[in-house]
C-alpha cells in the first residue's frame, strides 16, 4: 500500500470545485474498491487536492483509464505524487 497526493486542475471554463466535487462523491463505490482514508481540500474554486491510500494499484489505474474521456470531457487534469513519510 502507498499514500499518494493528486493535485487536480480544473479547465472547462464555468467547471467549479463544487461541480467536480459531486462528480467525485458520486464515485464513491467505485473508489472504495481500490483506496482508503481519502482526504480532499479545495485549494480555490479551479483546484482540488486529494490525499489517500492505495490499496489496489491495478484497480486504481483501470478506473483513472476508463474514466479519462469523462475527465478530459469535464476539463478535468490530474497529477499524481507518491508520499513517503519523513524519516
Amino acid at each position: 500500500m502507498k499514500n499518494i497526493l493528486i493535485t487536480t486542475t480544473f479547465t472547462k471554463p464555468g467547471f467549479t470545485y463544487s461541480l467536480w466535487r459531486a462528480a467525485f462523491d458520486a464515485d464513491a463505490q467505485a473508489q472504495s474498491a481500490f483506496w482508503r482514508g481519502t482526504l480532499v481540500g479545495q485549494v480555490d474554486e479551479k483546484s482540488a487536492m486529494i490525499a489517500t491510500e492505495v490499496i489496489d494499484q491495478a484497480a486504481m489505474t483501470k478506473f483513472f483509464q476508463a474514466n479519462g474521456q469523462r475527465f478530459a470531457d469535464l476539463g478535468v487534469a490530474h497529477e499524481i505524487y507518491a508520499l513517503t513519510p519523513i524519516a
